[in-house]
């Protein structure tokens, strides 16, 4: 009997079968898309094509990756002045995981240096607004704040990006040239509802990957200081303190009395001029600055005697019948570089 000799060539094919719905994001597939993958083997035998056997379909769904990015957008600290309400910093937050997310924040005084400055002073009443200004990631401008009352993100698509805004009060007694630090934190949350994410990120540590579910995975590293995996980012900016710097000087000096024309002393009847002069030497200039005095017990004003700036300044009403117990010189704006910034206020009083 002779024996026929069987020759098979076998190929194997790897057919690609997926729902890949809108995966084309530079943050991956998207979280709940199913990947199944098919294996057919073809044959034949003496020649002969024999019938395709394929294997049974492997798939498995793609969990949730949870990853974002949050900067301060300006590359300088944020100018303020000693008393000044609602300064706005600008931060840009981008969701990097794969798929929609909602987003709560907070924000908080911080220590340390920042920008070279150290953190010396305690800002106030810090509250987060949430832009509703077009954000496209590649863009460098930052819009200004607009009013917007809107304190969370419920949801934010996977690659996209929004402006959020911190709004802070300096206090009063803020230093001329000192800085105060302010954090934001972006913490992830469930979209649209903004339930907490951090039980069922934990609970899918603890056990094998389930093919069938989408298990949430944290994935934000720990650069820059964060703490890695937890589904939190902060970014930092500064209040830096540019007010101005005032500093008042006040001389006396006796110009004439009624014994002698030379040397003359502070004795009754005798007039005596007071100089006061106002410098700036802050970082910004001084509005609505008036200078007050009141007139020394014991003296008498000295009608047509008051110059600011070598310029002479009205007398109050009815000066020569009722002497006035205070004055005042309105300065207005007081430069802090070039000649603008020192104000001289002159008047004279006769001693009773």
């Amino acid at each position: 009997m002779k024996t026929m000799s069987l020759k098979r060539t076998v190929g194997l094919l790897v057919a690609m079968s997926a729902a890949w719905g809108s995966m084309a994001h530079a943050a991956g597939t998207d979280a709940g898309v199913t990947i199944s993958n098919t294996a057919s083997v073809n044959y034949t035998v003496g020649g002969v094509p024999q019938t395709q056997v394929d294997s049974p379909a492997a798939q498995f769904v793609v969990d949730r990756k949870i990853d974002l990015n949050l900067i301060e957008t300006n590359t300088a600290p944020t100018n303020t002045t000693p008393g000044a309400t609602a300064v706005v910093t600008a931060f840009k937050l981008t969701n990097t995981g794969n798929g929609a997310q909602g987003y709560e924040f907070t924000a908080d005084n911080t220590g340390g240096t920042l920008f070279g400055n150290a953190d010396a002073f305690q800002i106030a009443n810090q509250v987060v607004r949430v832009s509703s200004a077009a954000c496209v990631p590649a863009t460098t401008t930052t819009p200004a704040y607009a009013g917007e009352t809107a304190t969370t993100v419920p949801t934010l698509a996977e690659d996209a990006c929004v402006y959020v805004f911190v709004l802070a009060d300096s206090p009063l007694t803020a230093a001329n040239a000192t800085a105060a630090n302010v954090r934001l934190t972006a913490i992830t949350r469930v979209a649209t509802s903004l339930a907490d994410l951090d039980a069922d990120a934990a609970a899918a540590l603890l056990v094998a990957d389930d093919p069938n579910s989408v298990q949430i995975v944290f994935a934000d590293s720990a650069t820059g200081g964060q703490t890695a995996r937890d589904g939190d980012a902060f970014a930092d900016d500064q209040y830096y303190i540019v007010g101005p710097a005032l500093a008042a000087t006040k001389v006396a000096a006796v110009q004439t009395d009624t014994l002698q024309p030379t040397n003359p002393k502070p004795i009754p009847g005798a007039t005596v001029q007071y100089t006061i002069t106002l410098t700036n030497s802050g970082a910004a200039p001084a509005d609505l600055v008036a200078i007050g005095d009141s007139i020394p017990a014991n003296t008498t004003f000295v009608c047509g005697s008051m110059t600011l700036n070598g310029n002479p300044v009205a007398d109050p009403p009815n000066c020569a019948t009722t002497p006035p117990a205070s004055l005042t010189a309105t300065v207005g704006t007081l430069s802090n570089v070039g000649p603008g910034n020192v104000a001289t206020f002159v008047f004279r009083v006769t001693i009773n």
